[in-house]
């Protein structure tokens, strides 16, 4: 479930940097804000972590989870 919603958006995000060639500019901007190395890695590791839950703590990914509390 939260595998697609974060697909979808990445995919419309890429389209629209390519579309107005603003992939150009990433660099020098990554470049001007300190940690910007360390900000890009997390926000392209972030999506990763459901992924290695199903692998690592066999978790079973199969539909909308509702919270022990509930």
């Amino acid at each position: 479930m939260n595998i697609y919603p974060s697909l979808v958006a990445t995919c419309v995000i890429l389209v629209g940097l390519f579309a107005s060639s603003e992939w150009r500019d990433l660099k020098k901007e990554v470049g001007d804000v300190e940690l910007g190395k360390v900000l890009r890695l997390c926000n392209l590791g972030l999506p990763i972590v459901p992924v290695l839950a199903v692998f690592i703590f066999h978790d079973k990914v199969d539909g909308v989870r509702q919270l022990p509390w509930f």
